[in-house]
Parts: C-alpha cells; structure tokens; sequence
C-alpha cells in the first residue's frame, strides 16, 4: 500500500507551537463548520482542501492541521487542530477562520476526504475529484494570469462582487476574460484566462491589471471562491454572509 503521510508545515510550526505552549495553550482536535473541495484540479496541480469554521470566543488560535493522503485506497484524512487557553476570559464573538491545506500534486482519481471531530473519530465529509491532465507538459487547461490579490465587497448585499489583480509577464499575452462557475458544495470557480494576443517582438515584462466580475445566486451557508492562478496555484476565500 502505498500512502503518503503530512504533518502540514511541521518545521515551521514548531516555533509557535512552544509559544503557544508558554502562554498557556493546548492543542487540540476540532471539526470545521464547513469542508470545502473545490473541484477543477488535475494531476498537474496542486490539490487543496478548504476547512472553514467560526470561534465563538476569543480563547482560541488556529493551529497547522494534520493529515495524510492513501494513494491506494484514494482517501484523505484530516484533523482540523486549535491551540485553546483553558483559563480565558469568554468575550462572545462569532470569528470566522480559514485553513487551506496544500495536498501537492495527486494521481487521477475520487478522493474521499475524511475529517476528524473533537475526539479524534474521521467521517466521510467530502469527494476531491482529481481529474487527468491532458499532457504532462501542460500546467493547465487554460493560460490563468498570475493573481496576486482578490477582495470580496458588500459579500452581504444582493451585488458581491470580486476584484482580482495580478501581473501578466509577457507583451504578447492578454487577459481574455475572468470566468465564474458556481460548483456542487458552494464553490465558485474564478477562472482568469490569458489569451495570445499576437507572436511578434514579445517582451518579458510585467503588465498588472485589475478585473471586477459579479458573482450570482449567492447562496446563504458559507461559500467557497477557488480562484485559480499561474503555475497550478490558486487562492481560496470564504464568503459567509452570515457574519454580516
């Protein structure tokens, strides 16, 4: 069997862990409100898994999620993770988090995702498809724009709209259009298409632009924007008009 297996970030997280630890928390397992898969990857690209949840006090921390991936059995477990203060003052809040967990590159397939509760028992939550690149030498279906930011306005309004900004590296590439899809499970599909504007005299250099777009029929529970970006990249962000 073969199975590939992630502490997330484990060197980087083992400075803030002892912090942590000093001023008196512990980590703990707990399940995310939402789990979020968004559905437009392939073998080439490098797989996420969104958890999205809100505190409810200010006597918690997000900590790096564990998890691992069964190449064989195509599962993906997860446990969500949070530093918690036991002596803390209870200031009712409604604080929203994010974690995105970065799976690498994974071979075509349905990938079950399993997700861990309070005390450390995995459920079925989710389905990452993983879809077959069409050639190993292309990154992506389409040529994405770099995306170096994205904002949300008026995400509790009856008009929310997106604005990505990026770079586009050569004079001979364009942004032809920035697409939105709305997918099973609440998942919006940013899509930030280049197109070869022409083939003679191209320069490397480095263009910025900015695009607005609207997203439609925005649904009530937490939604998930999958913004995709060059080289297989992508960026996540959590909508939850609940909180407005």
């Amino acid at each position: 069997m073969k199975q590939i297996t992630y502490l997330a970030l484990l060197a980087l997280a083992t400075i803030p862990s002892l912090s942590f630890a000093q001023d008196g928390y512990q980590l703990s397992a707990i399940k995310p409100e939402v789990v979020f898969t968004p559905k437009g990857f392939d073998s080439n690209d490098n797989a996420q898994v969104v958890l999205y949840g809100r505190f409810s006090d200010v006597c918690h921390r997000v900590a790096q999620p564990s998890y691992s991936v069964d190449q064989a059995k195509h599962r993906v477990y997860i446990q969500n993770r949070v530093y918690t203060k036991p002596l803390c003052v209870e200031i009712l809040v409604s604080e929203p988090y994010t974690v995105v967990i970065n799976l690498d590159a994974l071979p075509k397939g349905n990938y079950d995702v399993f997700v861990s509760d309070d005390k450390g028992i995995y459920s079925k939550t989710a389905v990452l498809p993983i879809a077959q690149a069409k050639s190993p030498e292309a990154v992506d279906d389409y040529l994405y724009a770099q995306i170096n930011y994205a904002q949300v306005s008026d995400p509790g309004s009856t008009l929310t709209q997106v604005t990505v900004r990026g770079t586009i590296h050569n004079t001979c590439l364009g942004l032809k259009d920035v697409s939105v899809s709305l997918s099973p499970g609440n998942v919006y599909d940013v899509l930030p298409i280049m197109e070869i504007t022409h083939q003679a005299n191209c320069q490397m250099m480095d263009t910025p632009f900015e695009k607005t777009v609207t997203l439609s029929n925005l649904p009530a529970a937490p939604a998930l924007l999958n913004i995709r970006s060059a080289g297989g990249q992508s960026i996540e962000k959590v909508i939850d008009q609940r909180i407005f």
